[in-house]
């Protein structure tokens, strides 16, 4: 299991597939807590793609930013080692935060989820990590030592 994207209120999952030849998301949607789907059939869509140009400037926004994550993430995973994702990862948190103790929040299984890496080999490589003076790891933070990777 590898978390590609996560989504929130208002997001548009399968944007992309309105005028493909087969309409059907192609990956297993797993939701953590409850959430509601709202479907909008096709020729409803094509009213609103054509009869407003806010809603379809917001639609082909939408369809470019999801396609570009979702490319970056499946490229970036696949050219990276454990310790690089992991690094990443992290940095990318504490860029937004500004906090070089990056909250956990969620168990190891859930990080492993959101990297694409198993659950025994991000424990693994933390540990690894630790060792190397690189992180330091209690129950629900890791905080990054040194400089920015």
């Amino acid at each position: 299991l590898m978390v590609l994207a996560d989504f929130g209120p208002g997001d548009l999952l399968g944007a992309h597939l309105l005028f493909g030849a087969e309409p059907v998301y192609p990956m297993t949607i797993v939701t953590r807590t409850q959430a509601t789907l709202i479907g909008i059939g096709r020729e409803a869509r094509l009213d609103l793609l054509s009869g407003n140009r806010g809603f379809l400037a917001s639609y082909l926004a939408a369809i470019s930013t999801n396609t570009g994550v979702l490319s970056a993430r499946i490229r970036d995973q696949h050219r990276r080692s454990i310790r690089e994702i992991i690094l990443v990862w992290l940095r990318e948190r504490v860029q937004a935060t500004g906090d070089r103790r990056v909250s956990l929040g969620m168990s190891k299984k859930a990080m492993a989820e959101q990297m694409g890496v198993r659950r025994t080999s991000l424990s693994r490589e933390l540990q690894k990590m630790r060792e190397d003076g690189l992180i330091e790891v209690d129950r629900d933070a890791i905080t990054l030592c040194g400089p920015l990777p």
